[in-house]
């Protein structure tokens, strides 16, 4: 599949879901697409509308990723970033950009959350100078227009992400006169706004939003509600002249005896989820309050990552947003463990000078989490929080050494650690250039340095079991407390996972070649079947390429040819190999075609009969064993885990299946859906 071709299927889709679900595997592979970048620059100035949308979609989603990536150390991110800007700087060059691609360019930029290349930003004002010289507006008529935006929507997380977004092409000196322009309208939107602006990532934004603050409070029109979130706002704020402008506020306002506006009542009952934390540190966090949805995002070494808050016209639709949440695994817990994961994040992101995102502001307004404080956040102290009175020391040295030991199995109960692995340039560096034992010794190593970032990972995840009230919590807390007592991390069995992880993650980043994966997969590849003849072995692989095919989510192509490559005894040289997955292609291919056609595939039975039948059943189960990732039971309708409990039984042969479903149709049915 083309990039091209995706952004023909982005174009068309006919839903929100479709268009997500689409550019989010387009972009798993155009991150690391050479080509990418160019045919991206160049589609968004196409004369066709869908198609530049299409583009400026798959852009944003891009520029999310390689932000993660670069946040998380990872070795995509920087050279995708560094690529699309030269993409988009060639054709500025050409005079090749014009007005309205440059606008998409500019936004997808804002809505990823990455800073807008300069040269790009010198382009829009450009453009923008040249479209507004044709009819220049006035102060008066600009101010009349900020005016109009605040009274449209009272939402201020619309309006915020509105300037945000508006900001984004502006150079830096000027946006901190457009938030004290903005601020001075007396409206209380715009008032709400304030606190907004108070945590805005840019210190130049803080200081402008709080100049504006105490010129408000010294002119005696400062919002009631405002004044009192402002002890609240400060204790979120790095120590900075912003800060400093907020304390000179609250103190005049205090002299002065202004008012202060008591709180509503917060929400009753909110209803809590919490996943556990992935890899890369990130815990979501989604909140029920009548039919709003407050999302947060907390993340190691930032803090209150993000947060936004989802209005549902109907239950239906509510429903149906927290039924998209399943995929990742959250917990039922109570608001109290939100609070204090709260307060941990609040302290992390100050740590590395880091405020909450700005929507925090509004949303614990709306669970009476106002006094929520900073707390101190290291492993330590999460440990002491999770067992107060120290009752893991008292455990037996048995019991906490069979605790451990049942890390192992921690991956057939939490999904999320598939996500579990180390990222970063310099190991995947390192790695790039050493053999298969000393890749392996060189995670180690690693692991080894990081003992106290995987041991804060695991209690936190153990706070959210414990909020739920999961026995798994104290597995989680005994695990992390021998890590950072210094148990060697060989001798931790989740460990192993983590480096199986890593090294996984590193073939697939690199595009590895077959040959040194082989060795490295050993343990987990399928087994081929060893009766039935050549028509068995045959209907076996092709039954493993199509659940490649029709999986949910999309499993690294490098990694399941080389365990199919195994499987199947195929010779390791590096000519044979290629040979081998040039064939494999084809095939995956041909079936990828005949399911987009709606089309029966030769690759599949009619029905599940026969020696050469449960040799297919056998492959497809082989397949979604080896890639349970790939496969998770949440995304897996009633009739799809009734399916693959029938080809379950067939594999293993069992004489009492009867009447089994056409293969043919669930298969087209299963790739529709993805």
């Amino acid at each position: 599949m083309t990039l091209e071709a995706d952004l023909e299927r982005i174009a068309g889709a006919g839903s929100p879901a479709d268009i997500s679900r689409l550019t989010g595997s387009a972009a798993r592979t155009a991150l690391r697409d050479p080509d990418a970048p160019e045919t991206l620059a160049r589609k968004l100035a196409s004369s066709d509308a869908a198609q530049a949308t299409a583009a400026q979609l798959l852009l944003t989603t891009l520029l999310d990723e390689a932000r993660m990536s670069v946040e998380n150390g990872g070795a995509a991110g920087g050279p995708f970033l560094a690529a699309i800007a030269a993409a988009l700087r060639a054709r500025v060059a050409e005079d090749a950009l014009p007005r309205e691609a440059t606008g998409l360019a500019v936004q997808a930029y804002g809505r990823a959350g990455v800073d807008v290349p300069d040269f790009l930003i010198d382009h829009n004002v450009a453009q923008m100078e040249a479209y507004a010289a044709q009819s220049p507006p006035s102060p008066r008529a600009m101010r009349r227009q900020f005016e109009k935006l605040l009274r449209v929507s009272a939402d201020p997380f619309v309006v915020y992400e509105s300037f945000r977004e508006a900001m984004a092409g502006m150079p830096a000196e000027m946006k901190p006169g457009l938030v004290r322009t903005v601020l001075a309208v007396e409206q209380s939107v715009a008032a709400r706004l304030t606190a907004f602006w108070l945590l805005d990532p840019a210190p130049a934004i803080r200081e402008a939003a709080a100049v504006a603050l105490g010129q408000s409070v010294r002119s005696g029109k400062c919002d009631g509600a405002l004044l009192r979130k402002l002890t609240m706002l400060r204790s979120w704020m790095p120590a900075d002249p912003a800060r400093a402008l907020v304390d000179a506020a609250l103190r005049d306002a205090r002299l002065r005896e202004m008012a202060v506006k008591p709180a509503k009542p917060a929400a009753t009952a909110p209803r809590c989820l919490m996943t556990l934390v992935d890899g890369a540190g990130a815990q979501n966090v989604a909140i029920v309050v009548g039919r709003k949805l407050i999302m947060l995002l907390f993340k190691v070494g930032h803090g209150v990552k993000d947060g936004h808050v989802v209005s549902a016209r109907t239950d239906r639709e509510l429903q149906e947003i927290l039924a998209e949440l399943d995929e990742i695994e959250p917990h039922r817990v109570g608001l109290e463990t939100v609070e204090t994961a709260l307060a941990a994040a609040l302290a992390d992101g100050l740590a590395h000078g880091a405020p909450p995102a700005p929507a925090l502001a509004e949303i614990v307004g709306m669970l009476g989490l106002e006094h929520v404080r900073p707390m101190p956040a290291s492993p330590r102290d999460w440990l002491s929080r999770l067992d107060p009175e120290d009752a893991i020391s008292g455990l037996s040295a048995q019991k906490r050494g069979r605790l451990i030991n049942a890390s192992a199995n921690w991956i057939d109960r939490h999904g999320i650690l598939d996500s579990w692995f180390e990222e970063s340039a310099a190991l995947s560096a390192a790695l790039a250039t050493a053999d298969t034992n000393e890749q392996q010794r060189l995670v180690w190593v690693d692991l080894s340095l990081r003992r106290d970032a995987w041991a804060l990972r695991f209690l936190q995840s153990a706070w959210a079991l414990k909020g739920a009230g999961e026995p798994d919590w104290l597995g989680f807390a005994v695990t992390a407390k021998a890590l950072l007592d210094g148990r060697p991390v060989a001798k931790v069995p989740v460990m192993e996972l983590i480096l199986t992880n890593t090294l996984r993650a590193h073939f697939a980043e690199a595009g590895a070649p077959l040959d040194p994966i082989l060795t490295q997969l050993a343990g987990i590849s399928a087994v081929a079947p060893q009766s039935g003849g050549p028509a068995a072995l045959a209907a076996w692989r092709d039954a493993f390429i199509v659940a490649m095919v029709v999986s949910p989510r999309d499993p690294e192509p490098v990694i399941w040819l080389a365990i199919l490559a195994q499987s199947l005894g195929v010779e390791k040289r590096s000519k044979t190999l290629d040979r081998f997955a040039a064939d494999i292609n084809i095939r995956y291919n041909l079936f990828w075609d005949a399911f987009e056609a709606g089309r029966a595939i030769d690759g599949a039975p009619a029905d599940l009969r026969g020696v050469e039948a449960a040799a297919w059943a056998k492959g497809f189960i082989d397949a979604m064993q080896a890639f349970p990732n790939a496969w998770p039971r949440s995304d897996l309708s009633k009739g799809d885990r009734q399916f693959i409990e029938t080809l379950q039984r067939v594999a293993r042969g069992d004489p009492n299946v009867g009447v089994a479903p056409d293969p043919q149709k669930w298969l087209r049915s299963r790739f529709k859906r993805n």
